[in-house]
């Protein structure tokens, strides 16, 4: 029965994965929290604003069966409120999809184990006016804020593909 059970677990992990996505562990360098993304990540950085301050953003994202997945991290400003950043990440990352940032307030919030308590951890699954669909995830982590997400033109992004990058998330 054991067997049996395991080869149905197996199955539905590799339905829900689909072929071509080769879940790998992700982290920044020097940092213990790391996520699970489907694809070999190419890295970038730059300098965004933050109202009257800038802070540094890195970012790690790959692309995979014509889904982008991307893990992003920015270091707090001195004396930033960290609810401030998450609420102008969400706006700046729904104006980048092209969609309406009344859709923030849609937002969600997200237990999700080793995250700061305030601001809560969110998700948002958003849509552009073009049809560009994202699933977003926010959270804190002492002095760092940190989004995960996946953008689609195609409708709808795979339930078991959000489930699995939810799961891959640890923060030790």
């Amino acid at each position: 029965m054991l067997r049996y059970t395991t080869a149905i677990a197996l199955a539905m992990l590799l339905a829900a994965c689909g072929q071509g996505l080769n879940w790998r562990e992700v982290r920044f360098e020097g940092q213990p929290d790391r996520v699970l993304l489907p694809c070999k990540p190419e890295q970038a950085e730059r300098k965004v604003p933050l109202g009257d301050q800038s802070a540094q953003l890195q970012m790690k994202g790959c692309e995979a069966q014509g889904l982008q997945f991307t893990w992003s991290q920015l270091e707090l400003p001195p004396n930033a409120s960290p609810e401030r950043v998450m609420t102008a990440w969400q706006k700046a990352s729904l104006t980048s999809l092209g969609a309406d940032i009344q859709q923030a307030k849609q937002a969600q919030a997200l237990s999700l184990k080793g995250a700061d308590a305030e601001p809560a951890a969110t998700q948002l699954d958003a849509r552009a006016i073009s049809g560009q669909q994202a699933h977003f995830v926010w959270w804190a982590r002492g002095h760092r804020a940190y989004q995960l997400a996946i953008y689609s033109n195609r409708d709808p992004i795979a339930k078991g593909v959000i489930q699995n990058l939810m799961e891959g998330i640890e923060l030790p």
